[in-house]
């Protein structure tokens, strides 16, 4: 036999409890920093290469695939070495359309950097081409 009405009305009244306030009020603190976090973060987008250069000024050559988007001079880049020990930080200093459509950037290492680059010791090159919010991400705007 069920409860009869008023008595379950009685005890939802007398089952006012803090306790699922306070964890409503938590669930939408998480909701509102996650939402802040996946409109608002900036994420970087970098476009990767293996085909590179050494010129005797130590500076690197990186020849990117047709349809990259040309860097801009000052936009930062890594040089990631083969032992993958080591990220050199660098920065574009000049950027071209070679014949074939292929990007060439020419980049310096920022700061003084102790060695001698050699081409046969450089994993890849990557430069930031954007900087997209997670959503954007998600909803395919970022590629």
């Amino acid at each position: 036999m069920g409860m009869p009405f008023s008595r379950t009305l009685r005890a939802l009244e007398h089952d006012r409890s803090s306790m699922g306030l306070v964890a409503l009020a938590g669930a939408l603190l998480i909701c509102s920093a996650w939402s802040l976090w996946f409109f608002g973060a900036r994420l970087s987008l970098y476009q990767t290469t293996s085909m590179v250069e050494v010129t005797r000024r130590n500076d690197v050559i990186a020849y990117f695939p047709h349809g990259t988007p040309v860097p801009a001079r000052g936009q930062p880049a890594q040089i990631r070495l083969i032992n993958g020990a080591t990220d050199i930080p660098a920065i574009v200093v000049e950027a071209s359309i070679e014949r074939d459509g292929r990007i060439k950037a020419v980049l310096t290492p920022q700061a003084a950097f102790p060695v001698t680059l050699v081409a046969a010791e450089i994993g890849q090159v990557a430069i930031e081409t954007a900087r997209v919010s997670p959503a954007m991400i998600v909803l395919g705007e970022g590629s």
